[in-house]
């Protein structure tokens, strides 16, 4: 049977506007502390990043920023979290992009020979012109996209259960995003799911919390429901937590 070995690498401390990560109702509007998480995953031979993350965070981070959060340190690059494993981005050879949000996405330049996979319905949401109102560049950056458009057969749109390597799969939970898929990887420690985006917080799915940054209320809820019931190790992109919960920074 195939197992993985997953890498926590943590690209940067953050924050968001609360309204993105809490439900309106639940009055929870000024920014919340958050981070940026990627997902390295080796193992059946194979390199596989999740998701690409942001490189130069911390460049964004103003003197106001500096000065009301006492958590922002140095961000870190891709480069570098890579070589912490002695690989470079050449050395991947599969990028999953559990949905098309800038922090998930706007890296993959730099993994040249890798192939991409990629939500069927995410990409066709984003791409359509009819919904430009909804997907501004400024939050939807263009050029990597563009990019991505032009890899040929190295670009796979794929469905709901779609299996991107020996035993890793990928499962539409929709909710955050039109498109939004989870991905399902088997450990030795049982199995994986990183969560992408379905939710930011730990307690989102543990108090039953929607997000705030939604397409559907019904499918972030459906989605919580069928996360909780593959009695899987969950790995959000967002929570300190994860650091808690997993101090080694390996799973598998």
């Amino acid at each position: 049977m195939s197992s993985y070995i997953i890498h926590l690498l943590k690209y940067a401390d953050w924050f968001a506007p609360g309204t993105t990560v809490y439900d309106h109702a639940y009055g929870r509007h000024d920014p919340v502390k958050i981070c940026l998480v990627g997902f390295l995953v080796r193992g059946e031979g194979r390199t596989i990043m999740i998701d690409t993350g942001m490189d130069g965070i911390d460049a964004t981070y103003t003197e106001a920023d500096k000065a009301r959060w006492n958590h922002l340190g140095p961000s870190r690059n891709t480069a570098d979290l890579l070589a912490d494993f002695d690989l470079t981005p050449g050395d991947v050879d599969t990028v999953v992009l559990t949905h098309l949000h800038f922090d998930h996405y706007v890296n993959a330049p730099l993994y040249s020979k890798a192939r991409f996979f990629v939500p069927a319905r995410e990409w066709r949401y984003i791409m359509d012109s009819a919904n430009a109102a909804a997907c501004p560049p400024i939050g939807f950056p263009r050029e990597p996209l563009n990019w991505l458009a032009g890899r040929g057969d190295r670009l796979t749109l794929i469905d709901d259960g779609h299996e991107i390597a020996p035993g890793i799969t990928m499962h539409w939970t929709g909710g955050h995003s039109p498109g939004h898929m989870v991905v399902k990887i088997p450990t030795a420690q049982g199995t994986v799911i990183v969560v992408g985006d379905a939710f930011y917080l730990y307690e989102h799915i543990e108090q039953d919390i929607p997000l705030g940054y939604r397409t559907s209320l019904a499918e972030v809820l459906e989605g919580y429901r069928w996360l909780r019931q593959q009695k899987a190790v969950l790995l959000p992109a967002h929570d300190y937590g994860i650091f808690e919960r997993h101090p080694s920074l390996q799973i598998g």
